[in-house]
């Protein structure tokens, strides 16, 4: 019903980034969980690369630090689904 992708380290694992893509092509919420506090994105302003932040914000989600904060957003989004 939905995906909680962990996006940590200094780049994005291919697996999870592939995974991102296809649950937001599938309008599937994804919320994702960075727990790194290092940047990696395309600006200073984004702490991931910013077209897999594209596709975490293309169905309501978004990019949290706390994992008990990700999970309750992520079940709010499939729940307003109708999940």
């Amino acid at each position: 019903d939905g995906l909680l992708a962990v996006v940590d380290g200094n780049d994005i694992d291919s697996g999870t980034a592939a995974e991102i893509g296809a649950a937001s092509a599938l309008g599937k919420p994804v919320v994702g969980l960075r727990t790194d506090f290092r940047s990696m994105g395309d600006n200073d302003g984004s702490p991931i690369n910013l077209q897999v932040e594209f596709f975490i914000r293309n169905n309501g989600g978004a990019v949290y630090r706390d994992p008990k904060t990700a999970a309750s957003r992520l079940l709010k989004l499939i729940e307003k689904r109708g999940g």
